[in-house]
C-alpha cells in the first residue's frame, strides 16, 4: 500500500485565513482535485470536503 501526504499550507503552517477562506489559486485547486481523482480515495476535513 502506498500512502501520499498532500497538504497545502503557508510557511507559518496556516491552511486558511482567520475567516476560514482559502486563498488557493485556480491552478492549486485543480491540482488538488486532480490528485484526489488519481488516488480515488482521500481523507480530508469537513471544510475541505464542503469546498470541493
Amino acid at each position: 500500500m502506498k500512502i501520499i501526504f498532500y497538504i497545502a499550507s503557508t510557511i507559518n503552517g496556516c491552511i486558511a485565513k482567520q475567516d476560514g477562506s482559502t486563498p488557493w489559486s485556480d491552478e492549486e485547486s485543480l491540482s488538488f482535485i486532480s490528485k484526489c481523482r488519481e488516488v480515488r480515495a482521500a481523507i480530508m476535513g469537513r471544510k475541505t470536503h464542503d469546498e470541493y
